[in-house]
Order: structure tokens, then sequence, then C-alpha cells
């Protein structure tokens, strides 16, 4: 029985991925853009020169900009959650 079950389980993981990677294969085989062609071009850019309003990566500024963002980003994910549970238990209680 376990086997059978096994058995089902990886047919229909495979009947799931087949599809997508099937419609990959073709359009790498077609010759159309996919994401690893738009990755090899920004690989094969030549390096610009540094203009005033190049952000260097390399510097506080940077990682000061990119925590700020990731915590904004990551509180407007949590902070509607967090205020609608004591909204909604307050109605909910009010009843």
């Amino acid at each position: 029985m376990y086997s059978a079950l096994q058995y089902l389980l990886f047919v229909v993981i495979i009947t799931l991925c087949v599809r997508p990677l099937g419609g990959y294969m073709h359009r790498v085989f077609a010759g159309r853009r996919t994401v690893l062609m738009f990755a090899g071009m920004f690989a094969r850019q030549k390096e610009r020169p540094q203009s005033r309003g190049t952000l260097r990566t390399d510097t506080i500024t940077f990682g000061a900009l990119l925590t700020t963002l990731l915590l904004v980003v990551t509180a407007l994910s949590y902070l509607p959650v967090l205020t609608l549970g004591p909204v909604l238990e307050h109605l909910l209680f009010k009843i």
C-alpha cells in the first residue's frame, strides 16, 4: 500500500513539473529570450565609469538604504495584520 501511494505521489509531482519545464525548454530551443539569457546579457555588460549619480554597493550608505528598505517592506507586510487583529477581536466580542 505504501509503495503504491509513493508511486502515485511521484506521478503527480512529475505531471505537475513536466508542463512548465517543457514550456521553458521549448522557449530555449526555439531561440526565444529566457531569464537565463537576460542574466547572461547583464553579465556581459562592460563596466561603466562612475559618475555623480552612481550609488556604489560597497559603502555604508548602500547598506543603510538596503536595510531601511527591507525594514519598511517587512513592516508594510506585517503591520496591517497586527492592527486588524485587535479590531476584529473587538468586533467579534461586541456581538
